[in-house]
């Protein structure tokens, strides 16, 4: 395994995973939102049973949610265009479009194994795609990802 291929294949990894972790956020920030603040005691003079209203809590948690996926948000982006600028140099139609469904899209291997339409499973399909990738990265390199 090549040190190139290495490196290009561990930042689709990580820019998979934070899709994974932007998706969590996402999913924690509605679950707030929708949190009932019912069985509190609080005495609507500022005061509470607590260093803070639990309004005051909730909109605090809301507030670094808020800020966690904007930051993420933005690493994702910034990685989709690094990865699209590295897709698009991609000659094999195969792994152009199973690089897109799996990094791009946020695809699982075995829904991309679907969409294929092949009798490939999900490993087949991942092990295929991490040749190629190395393979391709040792012939033509990529442009460094950007930080995270």
């Amino acid at each position: 395994m090549s040190e190139k291929g290495n490196l290009l294949w561990t930042a689709l990894t990580e820019m998979y995973d934070l899709r994974c972790e932007y998706r969590d956020l996402e999913r924690k920030l509605k679950a707030a939102r929708g949190t009932v603040l019912s069985g509190v005691s609080y005495d609507g003079v500022g005061g509470s049973s607590g260093p803070a209203s639990p309004v005051e809590n909730l909109a605090l948690r809301n507030h670094e949610l808020i800020r966690e996926l904007t930051d993420h948000l933005t690493c994702l982006r910034a990685r989709q265009i690094w990865l699209l600028g590295v897709l698009r140099d991609i000659p094999d139609a195969w792994a152009r479009r199973t690089l897109i469904l799996r990094f791009y899209d946020g695809k699982g291997w075995d829904r991309v194994a679907e969409e294929l339409r092949g009798h490939a499973t999900g490993a087949s399909v991942r092990d295929r795609c991490r040749r190629y990738i190395y393979q391709y990265a040792d012939e033509h390199g990529f442009p460094d990802p950007p930080d995270k």
